[in-house]
């Protein structure tokens, strides 16, 4: 089973352009050329919450993404900032 950390998925979801929100340290927020968008999802930063198959699908439903596969391409890093932000337009999440 594939399962991650909440400090493991934070780390690379802020390397794909997810920045903390300053008014709650656990909210991850996508900005995509300097501008906050809609997308968005929390994550716990404690290193002891792993994110097993309940917790990752609702990661998968705040990333706006479709399947497990897109979650684990995400956070495991084949899918880069460029893919993701384009799969995003691609479904009209974001302009």
């Amino acid at each position: 089973m594939w399962a991650r950390s909440g400090k493991e998925i934070r780390a690379r979801l802020e390397s794909k352009g997810f920045r903390v929100d300053n008014n709650a340290h656990r909210k991850l927020i996508l900005y995509v050329n300097d501008k906050r968008t809609s997308v968005w999802t929390e994550v716990s930063h404690d290193g002891k919450t792993v994110y097993t198959r309940d917790l990752l699908l609702l990661v998968k439903r705040e990333l706006k993404l479709h399947t497990m596969q897109q979650v684990r391409d995400l956070v495991d890093c084949p899918m880069t900032y460029e893919g993701y932000v384009s799969l995003l337009r691609e479904g009209g999440i974001i302009a």
